[in-house]
């Protein structure tokens, strides 16, 4: 009778440990659905999709075969870089770009998923910071009258090709009549007079 009591504490406290890792799980399934970033987990052999926050997992098959109903807010379409990824690094932030020109930090560890090892993904939107980030860059680097790249740009390019020792031709020109421009017509036209200028000459400068 001792056996049989003990058995079914046994059986009972397994049944609750049970319920609280069920409650647990479902505690944090909820609590990823809830984010704002997208999580995805992914067979690191298969390739293929174990776990998104987002949907229900017959949306995201759907999601992967490339149906084209939007099952996100801009869409995925940088899916396959995140499908295919792999390091040697068990842990990497990077970044990627969709059609649509926005742009996504993803946050890539190795981990196991129900046994079978995945990569985890936290794709988070940073467009807005990126944006800014680039607007806040390219005033650094560009002349607010005319637009065009200034000397502190110069100097940094510059010092990144000696940097390198890459091979370059440096071509210096001189900009006439801009002094008697700017003193006879004022400094506004003085920066169209450059600008025409640039936008004459650059069509005849190859990028390379």
């Amino acid at each position: 009778r001792e056996r049989e009591e003990l058995l079914k504490k046994e059986a009972t406290h397994k049944q609750d440990q049970e319920g609280v890792t069920e409650a647990y799980n479902h505690l944090l399934t909820e609590l990823t659905r809830k984010r704002s970033e997208w999580i995805l987990v992914v067979d690191v052999e298969k390739k293929d999709i174990l776990f998104c926050n987002k949907k229900e997992l017959e949306e995201v098959e759907k999601f992967v075969e490339g149906d084209i109903r939007d099952i996100c807010r801009h869409k995925l379409s940088f899916k396959q870089n995140i499908l295919n990824w792999s390091s040697e690094d068990p842990y990497s932030i990077w970044e990627a770009e969709d059609k649509n020109g926005y742009f996504y930090q993803i946050t890539s560890f190795l981990t196991e998923w129900q046994g079978r090892k995945a990569y985890a993904h936290v794709i988070m939107d940073v467009t807005k910071e990126t944006r800014e980030a680039r607007q806040l860059a390219s005033k650094a680097y560009h002349d607010p009258g005319t637009g065009i790249e200034n000397r502190r740009y110069f100097e940094e390019y510059m010092a990144e090709i000696m940097e390198e020792k890459r091979e370059v031709t440096l071509c210096y020109m001189d900009l006439d009549g801009l002094k008697y421009v700017n003193d006879r017509f004022g400094h506004l036209e003085g920066d169209e007079y450059i600008r025409s200028y640039v936008a004459a000459i650059k069509p005849k400068i190859r990028t390379t």
